[in-house]
C-alpha cells in the first residue's frame, strides 16, 4: 500500500511542475509570420503569356486614349517580340557568362576600392571598366527614369487621369523604340 501512495504522489508532483511550463510555452510566440508580396521582382523574367496579357492591356489603354498612335505601338511591340525571339535563339542560355580571369578580377577589385576611397570618380571607374571590356551595366539614372516613367503611367491609370496618360503614352512609345534599338544592337553583337 505504501508503494502505491509513493507512485501517485510522485506523478502528481511531476504534473504540477510540468503543467505550468507547458502553458507558458503555449503562450509564447515561437515563430513569426513573414509576409511577402507576390509579384514581379527585378530579377524575374516575364514569360510570354504574361507579356502578351500586359501588351493587350497596354493596347486597350492606347486605343482608348490615343487611337492615332495605335499602329505605331503595334509595330513597336511586334518588333520587340521578333528581336526578343532572335536574341533568345542566339543566346539560349542567358546564364552562361564568361568567367573572368584572376587578373581581371584583381583589377576590378582595385577599381572598386579606389572608387570607394575616393581616389577616382564614378566616370573614371566606368571608363576603366570599359577598357577592361566590362561594359554590360545599366546606367542607374536611365533605369530610374524608365521606372519613374512607367510608375507615373501606372499611377495615372490608377487615378484615371486622362491628360497625364495622353502625355505619357508618346514618351513610353519612344522609350519602347529606344529599347528596340538596344535589343537590335544586342542581337547583332550576339552573331
Amino acid at each position: 500500500m505504501n508503494n502505491w501512495k509513493t507512485k501517485v504522489l510522485s506523478t502528481a508532483l511531476a504534473l504540477s511542475v510540468l503543467v505550468p511550463a507547458a502553458s507558458y510555452a503555449a503562450d509564447e510566440t515561437t515563430a513569426l509570420k513573414v509576409f511577402s508580396q507576390k509579384g514581379f521582382s527585378h530579377h524575374q523574367r516575364i514569360n510570354s503569356e504574361n507579356r502578351q496579357s500586359l501588351d493587350t492591356k497596354m493596347l486597350d489603354l492606347i486605343s482608348k486614349y490615343t487611337p492615332d498612335s495605335l499602329q505605331d505601338w503595334k509595330n513597336a511591340l511586334a518588333e520587340r517580340e521578333q528581336l526578343m525571339a532572335k536574341l533568345k535563339d542566339k543566346a539560349p542560355n542567358h546564364k552562361q557568362k564568361t568567367q573572368l580571369s584572376d587578373e581581371v578580377k584583381a583589377k576590378v577589385n582595385v577599381i572598386r576600392r579606389d572608387l570607394k576611397d575616393g581616389k577616382i570618380t564614378k566616370e573614371q571607374a566606368q571608363e576603366q571598366l570599359k577598357a577592361l571590356g566590362l561594359q554590360n551595366f545599366k546606367d542607374k539614372k536611365k533605369a530610374a527614369f524608365e521606372n519613374s516613367l512607367m510608375g507615373q503611367f501606372m499611377q495615372a491609370v490608377k487615378d484615371n487621369d486622362e491628360a497625364k496618360i495622353k502625355e505619357l503614352l508618346p514618351q513610353l512609345l519612344q522609350q519602347l523604340k529606344d529599347k528596340n534599338q538596344e535589343l537590335s544592337a544586342r542581337v547583332s553583337e550576339a552573331k
